[in-house]
């Protein structure tokens, strides 16, 4: 499917409940992305800021939905990183990167993760400019040298990719954490 096929396949959620559609338009951007880069859909990930702009929550995949929030200031994530100066990131070497790797040990629905050895992460920011969240494509595998590098060409393929698809994503940020 195209990005352009993608796009026009969301008019057909209009009559949804805007939760429903908003599930619906995660899930068929998270297909899309799966398909586009060749990886799993343990690999696609979403997080969005939340209504004070304090964290970012994973809402898909969802097995991450209750794994815990990141607090925006937090510099030690790559997806916290990009949320913050606005840019894409590309990182072939994660296991020699710092970063922040708690949420790699959550197992899947499919049982225990492999770690996860390169990243793509995009900000996704609306045509308005403002930062709604981030998106993570990953590569794992026990060892590097068993999955494919990104290229600057990917890195820049999801950033225009997230950009178009912006104006959908914004709804399903600004939700509210339970204090």
């Amino acid at each position: 499917m195209s990005l352009e096929a993608l796009i026009k396949s969301f008019s057909e959620l209009d009559e949804y409940e805007p939760e429903e559609r908003a599930n619906e338009i995660i899930n068929r951007v998270a297909q899309f992305l799966c398909e586009k880069f060749g990886v799993n859909d343990d690999e696609v990930s979403f997080l969005f800021v939340d209504e004070d702009r304090l964290f970012l929550r994973f809402l898909y995949p969802s097995h991450l939905k209750d794994a815990g929030l990141l607090p925006v200031k937090f510099t030690e994530s790559l997806a916290t990183q990009a949320f913050n100066l606005g840019l894409p990131r590309l990182v072939n070497n994660l296991p020699l990167t710092r970063h922040f790797a708690l949420f790699e040990m959550v197992k899947t629905g499919k049982g225990s993760s492999l770690p996860v050895q390169k990243m793509i992460v995009s900000p996704i920011i609306t045509p308005e400019g403002d930062k709604i969240g981030v998106v993570q494509i990953l590569r794992k595998a026990n060892r590097p040298e068993e999955v494919e590098d990104f290229t600057e060409a990917d890195l820049d393929y999801l950033s225009m990719s997230i950009s178009k698809l912006s104006p959908y994503l914004k709804q399903l940020a600004g939700y509210k954490v339970k204090k």
